[in-house]
């Protein structure tokens, strides 16, 4: 351990496994910034470019999942409310 820490070693993904089972999911999402977990999961590409497809399936989930979709709207409302309002004029004229 002391050597991967100090960087005396390599870490290697069979090293990684056997380290991440030695801490807790709490652990792992305080050492890991929530953009370089995006990219982990591929929400974000490397070049820094969205997967739309993934964020369709997140918002697709929340159809289903109240919790879910109450955090999505809240999200929405408190930072695009503009946008919100225009949109929806927008789509009341047509």
């Amino acid at each position: 351990m002391w050597r991967l820490l100090s960087r005396k070693a390599r870490v290697d993904d069979g090293k990684l496994k056997v380290l991440l089972n030695f801490i807790s999911e709490q652990e792992f999402r305080d050492v890991i910034s929530s953009k370089k977990m995006l990219k982990y999961l591929g929400i974000i590409r490397d070049d820094g470019t969205v997967n739309y497809g993934i964020v369709i399936e997140i918002l697709k989930q929340a159809l289903s999942e109240e919790y879910l979709k109450q955090l999505i709207i809240k999200f929405v409302v408190d930072n695009f409310r503009e946008d919100v309002k225009k949109a929806i004029d927008y789509f009341q004229q047509t």
